[in-house]
């Protein structure tokens, strides 16, 4: 069963995600007859994320309320909230900003807390996507400064300074600032597996 999830892991960061779909799903039937909570929670977790980028906002939410249900069981309290995160881009995906705001701005206080810069920084880069969304692009601009003077204190990797400060800096001219925060938060989050990953500019993708 490991050696299928791994699979299907790597398939769902390739973007092959009827793929990574199929075997997840397969696992779950599978796990009918043998439980395995914590498995059963990152699967769910995983369709969620799967459901999310394809639109079908849903069953994502079907699938992370189901993880939040199983960690809150486990006792993982933290895993609750990044399910919770999960749905909160779902949301976002939908265009549901009402709803995703509060759930990410919650998120993003209770990382900061616990010291998780990366995921708190991802998590503000999913908060720019409302400001931008609503065209109050100096609220974007400002929450991009925090972000930067956040990774930089922590000394993360400075390619994921220049990709914040470059989405920063393009907010007061692009026309595509959706697509900006959306290229710039799969770069952050790409790097946390690739970390000599090079940035490339919107435009030459």
């Amino acid at each position: 069963m490991m050696v299928d999830f791994t699979k299907a892991v790597a398939y769902q960061q390739r973007g092959e995600l009827q793929k990574a779909r199929d075997i997840y799903e397969d696992l779950l039937r599978d796990l009918e007859e043998e439980p395995n909570p914590e498995l059963v929670a990152r699967l769910h977790n995983n369709l969620g994320a799967i459901c999310a980028e394809i639109g079908d906002t849903r069953a994502a939410a079907a699938h992370f309320e189901r993880t939040k249900i199983l960690h809150r069981e486990l006792g993982n309290r933290l895993l609750v909230e990044k399910a919770e995160w999960g749905l909160g881009r779902a949301l976002l995906a939908a265009g549901d900003f009402s709803m995703a705001e509060p759930i990410s701005r919650r998120l993003r206080g209770i990382l900061v807390e616990h010291e998780m810069p990366e995921d708190a920084g991802e998590v503000a880069l999913d908060l720019v996507e409302v400001p931008v969304a609503l065209h109050r692009f100096d609220d974007a601009r400002l929450l991009t400064e925090t972000v930067i003077s956040e990774f930089r204190a922590a000394n993360l990797n400075d390619q994921a300074i220049t990709a914040v400060g470059y989405l920063r800096d393009l907010l007061a001219t692009t026309q595509q600032a959706r697509e900006a925060v959306k290229h710039v938060r799969t770069y952050v989050q790409k790097l946390r597996t690739e970390p000599k990953r090079l940035f490339l500019a919107i435009d030459d993708r």
